[in-house]
């Protein structure tokens, strides 16, 4: 089966079922492109080890948060195709998201504390 054909109706489910913001279904529609380009467009040859193989293809050249956002796409389109047929099982919950780095927050400085409270006042 065709790849497309299922894509743009899994991005219409996205807006208008599940009404995710434009942005996130325009990056879910640029990701689920370099999905199908890798699988050469062929719902065959969607599988867990071709999923996996996708995703650290694409950590090689893209930022943490993309890999993040890329995965969690896959895996969303993967539950979609079993809920509607197109798959049999949901392997989408055996990849696991990549940990993320916790940061702590940036502080101010003194300067930067005094002119917010002398602004304030």
């Amino acid at each position: 089966m065709d790849l497309g054909s299922v894509k743009q109706k899994f991005l219409n489910h996205l807006e208008l079922e599940r009404n995710l913001a434009t942005n996130t279904i325009q990056a879910y529609s640029r990701d689920l492109d370099y999905l199908t380009q890798q699988l050469n467009n062929d719902l065959k040859n969607l599988n867990l080890h071709s999923c996996i193989k996708v995703i650290k293809s694409y950590s090689s050249s893209h930022s943490e948060k993309s890999v993040l956002r890329i995965t969690a796409c896959i895996k969303s389109f993967i539950k979609y195709l079993y809920i509607e047929g197109h798959i049999k099982n949901d392997f989408g919950s055996n990849i696991e998201s990549i940990s993320t780095k916790i940061s702590l927050p940036k502080t101010l400085d003194i300067i930067t504390v005094i002119s917010l409270i002398e602004n304030i006042k």
